[in-house]
């Protein structure tokens, strides 16, 4: 199956409300109006160029993501903290997200998979495996 058809089926699996909505606005532009919620940016470069602007855009304001955030997760949060605070929490994490670091986790989260996809036998139903654990045999596989 076509890895694009095999994503756009997950994704309406598991969101079929909300994956249609957010391609519908993705088409509309890379910047759209969304009545009741804001605005979503659709394009990677002003995404980026939004969240290193924190005197524009503020991460803790009325009417920002932390009104949404702060409730369920708390005030210390990257998603919704700004200045120093933030500076201080994103240096601490920093670890978490080296190469290193994630190598071995996705080698401790999939090493059971990949065990199931090499002895033929995966978990689950072989509809569920048989593209994914084919695609990541053939690029985790040394060449």
């Amino acid at each position: 199956m076509n890895p694009m058809v095999w994503e756009r089926r997950l994704y309406m699996a598991a969101h079929p409300f909300a994956y249609p909505l957010l391609r519908a606005l993705a088409r509309r532009g890379p910047v759209v109006r969304v009545p009741g919620v804001g605005v979503v940016v659709n394009d990677a470069r002003l995404a980026r160029d939004v969240l290193m602007d924190g005197e524009t855009f503020r991460k803790d304001g009325p009417g920002s993501p932390g009104d949404l955030w702060t409730p369920v997760l708390g005030p210390s949060v990257l998603l919704n903290m700004e200045g120093e605070a933030h500076r201080l929490l994103r240096r601490r994490l920093t670890g978490l997200f080296t190469p290193g670091y994630t190598a071995a986790l996705c080698d401790r989260v999939l090493a059971a998979p990949w065990t199931g996809c090499r002895s033929g036998s995966p978990a689950g139903p072989p509809s569920t495996w048989s593209t994914p654990c084919g695609r990541w045999r053939a690029r985790s596989s040394p060449r």
